[in-house]
């Protein structure tokens, strides 16, 4: 019995859970983060997460739709750049940098 390596392209192991599973199982293991944020710096925290949430997953639905594009917002990935990036701000930043910084993320880095 010989031993064969096989190379192939990822995923290595299949779990059978969708994309949009997966997705929205990352957005309820942030919840907590997130509601720790707002309970250390309050208001202007939840602000700034809301911000650049919005911000992000409006500039995808936007540019895929001028691109005629399907719109992939609802497998919630977006969402996820969106609360990760908002998480990493000063809850003090004014919500134009926040805004600016999600459009600019999103239609650069991830479009």
């Amino acid at each position: 019995m010989s031993k064969v390596l096989q190379v192939a392209s990822s995923p290595h192991v299949a779990s059978g859970a969708s994309v949009h599973t997966i997705m929205v199982n990352v957005v309820l293991a942030l919840l907590p983060v997130t509601a720790f944020a707002v309970f250390a710096f309050g208001l202007a925290a939840l602000l700034v997460i809301i911000t650049a949430v919005l911000s992000c997953v409006v500039t995808e639905h936007l540019l895929n739709r001028m691109a005629d594009a399907p719109t992939p917002v609802n497998d919630w990935s977006v969402t996820i750049t969106g609360l990760l990036y908002g998480l990493t701000l000063p809850p003090g930043l004014p919500l134009w940098m926040v805004a600016v910084g999600g459009v600019f993320g999103v239609a650069v880095g991830k479009f």
